[in-house]
């Protein structure tokens, strides 16, 4: 649970500055880590942020010490993004919403599996914003 509230905590800072430079290496990997880092690099060039505030609420969680290869945590948060918004952070639309924002609250699956390194990280994030929670 460490590591996906670290995963979380950083991702939403990251979102908030276009420009923050953290490693989120040791708390997320594979294809979590490399989608953080395109948002971000996204964000970024097209002079975006994230503003506002979400609320995420953890559903269920589920451990499996027994998964092969690693060991597997499973976390199912309901997400309430409708008060986060992408804005512009410069230029003519500065302040204005840049895309459509979310009007629901959503379910968020999380897997947070054992490295080889000992170390928890977030490995899968399948968000359904296409349903209600």
């Amino acid at each position: 649970m460490a590591a996906f509230q670290k995963y979380r905590d950083i991702a939403f800072e990251i979102s908030a500055k276009a420009d923050y430079d953290t490693d989120l290496s040791p708390y997320a990997d594979g294809n979590v880590l490399t989608l953080a880092v395109n948002f971000a690099q996204q964000l970024k060039q097209g002079n975006k942020a994230m503003v506002g505030s979400a609320v995420e609420t953890v559903t269920a969680t589920k451990l499996d010490m027994k998964a092969s290869p690693l060991p597997l945590m499973t976390i199912t948060e309901c997400k309430d993004a409708t008060k986060y918004h992408e804005v512009y952070t410069s230029g003519p639309d500065k302040g204005k919403i840049a895309a459509s924002d979310i009007t629901h609250p959503y379910p968020v699956t999380f897997t947070v599996h054992k490295s080889a390194d000992g170390k928890w990280r977030v490995n899968s994030v399948h968000s359904e914003s296409d349903k209600t929670c």
